[in-house]
């Protein structure tokens, strides 16, 4: 599913491109078969009442804040201020932060190719959190595909950005992020 949209905010006269990147239904998935597993064992289960009852409800809650943690999209927006990214992990850069931004169009032999997650999420092509790339740097990862990307880096740490339209993201980094006459920012 391709989520891209520009916002135009009328009071403060800025654009700015948004992609949004969902994370897998598989989450879904496997919260409704642990549930249906709760739920069978509890109601098989020999006992009072009550505690069935309160080992249901706590397994429901726990299920809740795990859907609640990891079933939320990220949302990419970019605008002539930076780039913000909503959503598990978020964080905001402005421009004069952002010492490189590449596109990245083959990431499978790239050296920027997420391997190791230190801590995250990672399901299918689907990737959140933090992670070793290829070249051994660490890097705050939020990719839903696994062909190109978009990497950012700051002094502090790498982001790897694979929404759908990667191209389509880089196309809006390098309409919003200027130069200067000496070639920095």
């Amino acid at each position: 599913m391709n989520k891209v949209g520009t916002v135009v905010y009328p009071l403060r006269g800025k654009r700015m491109k948004e992609f949004v990147l969902s994370p897998p239904a598989a989450i879904l998935y496997f919260s409704a078969a642990v549930l249906t597993v709760v739920v069978l064992s509890v109601l098989l289960k020999k006992g009072e009442p009550v505690k069935k009852a309160i080992g249901l409800g706590i397994a429901v809650v726990v299920l809740g804040l795990v859907v609640l943690v990891f079933y939320r999209p990220t949302t990419i927006a970019v605008d002539a201020d930076g780039i913000s990214i909503r959503g598990p992990g978020g964080t905001q850069l402005g421009w004069s932060e952002v010492e490189s931004a590449v596109y990245e169009p083959n990431l499978p032999t790239s050296p920027f190719r997420p391997t190791v997650r230190t801590r995250g999420i990672a399901i299918g092509e689907y990737r959140s959190g933090l992670f070793l790339l290829s070249n051994g740097n660490r890097a705050r990862v939020s990719m839903e595909q696994a062909d190109s990307a978009v990497v950012l880096r700051t002094t502090d740490l790498t982001y790897l950005l694979a929404p759908d339209d990667a191209p389509g993201l880089a196309a809006a980094i390098d309409e919003y992020r200027t130069y200067d006459e000496g070639g920095s920012q």
